[in-house]
């Protein structure tokens, strides 16, 4: 029977009794284990919980470019240096991975440039999960609209959910360009994107261009050569969807 996911998991659950550190021993072999796993070809999952400090920089580079690693979740992932490493993996197209999910505590600029880069270049995912405690919303906004403007001519990004625990009355507040953003990419632009969700975007918006996109006609409607016929199918398959039908 061949190994195809691993979960490893470190328990934070007793705030009062935290782990302790762990020692060379340990930092030994789980940098051992992971440069073992980037190896092996039937591995297809592996889900880190709480395991960002046991792993070297250059052992979560090899596991970021393994030939078979397909999806990755890290959770509870503070260190910003393995997140660069991970996203210009993804951006130079060095990792096969095609679902990611990232859950981090408080997020840098740094990280969200960064991923706007890797959106812009990516031809392996099509599922990226990315929830995090906070950020400099005001300040950094811009980061979230060249996100947006990533997705512009993303052709293979299905599913993509964003998420930060911020309170949405105080983020409507500040007028933000990034909600605006997200939903002009999924009007003129992005044809690809089924599922979305991203926080400050209005959910009913989101949810009927991923509604259109999963129908796949928007696909055939852009294109200069679409024809009568194509245009005729369409309409037939949105018949039953009034709103889908208007658009």
């Amino acid at each position: 029977m061949l190994l195809n996911q691993v979960l490893l998991n470190q328990d934070n659950n007793n705030n009062n009794n935290p782990s302790p550190p762990p020692d060379d021993q340990v930092l030994r072999l789980f940098n051992q284990l992971a440069t073992s796993f980037s190896k092996m070809l039937s591995l297809r999952r592996i889900r880190f919980d709480f395991f960002g400090g046991f792993l070297s920089l250059d052992s979560f580079q090899q596991l970021c470019r393994s030939k078979s690693l397909e999806e990755l979740q890290l959770h509870g992932f503070d260190l910003q240096d393995a997140i660069l490493t991970l996203l210009q993996c993804l951006e130079h197209n060095q990792s096969n991975l095609s679902s990611l999910w990232l859950s981090s505590g408080q997020l840098t600029r740094e990280v969200l440039e960064s991923t706007a880069r890797m959106l812009a270049n990516n031809q392996s995912l099509t599922s990226f999960r990315f929830f995090f405690d906070e950020y400099d919303y005001v300040n950094d906004d811009d980061c979230l609209v060249a996100i947006a403007q990533a997705l512009h001519h993303n052709s293979k990004l299905e599913t993509l959910h964003i998420g930060c625990k911020v309170d949405k009355a105080l983020l409507l507040s500040h007028n933000l360009a990034s909600p605006q953003a997200f939903v002009e990419m999924l009007h003129d632009h992005n044809v690809t994107l089924q599922e979305i969700s991203v926080f400050g975007v209005d959910e009913a918006q989101a949810t009927f261009y991923g509604d259109l996109n999963r129908m796949g006609g928007r696909k055939q409607l852009v294109r200069a050569d679409a024809t009568k016929e194509q245009w005729f199918q369409v309409i037939l398959q949105a018949q039953d969807d009034l709103s889908s039908l208007y658009f």
